[in-house]
């Protein structure tokens, strides 16, 4: 998994925050899609802020980063 850091990045999305829509804010994420994709930066689709447990007794669960993590309780069993 790469990550990566970025001054000049980071000054974009200060800048981008600022920037009312118009071409100076479209060139400005124009530049910073450049820095990700040209330096293979990764960017997360998701953020969950919990941690995930079970009992070891309880067979059939299936953690999915993508949904509910209740998704598949019907397979759930002991």
């Amino acid at each position: 998994m790469s990550r990566g850091c970025s001054p000049e990045f980071d000054s974009l999305v200060e800048r981008l925050a600022v920037t009312p829509y118009g071409e100076e804010r479209y060139e400005t994420a124009k530049r910073m899609n450049d820095i990700v994709v040209q330096n293979h930066f990764l960017i997360p689709l998701i953020w969950r802020a919990t941690a995930s447990a079970r009992s070891n007794e309880l067979k059939g669960v299936r953690i999915n980063p993508w949904d509910s993590e209740l998704w598949n309780i019907e397979d759930w069993h002991r």
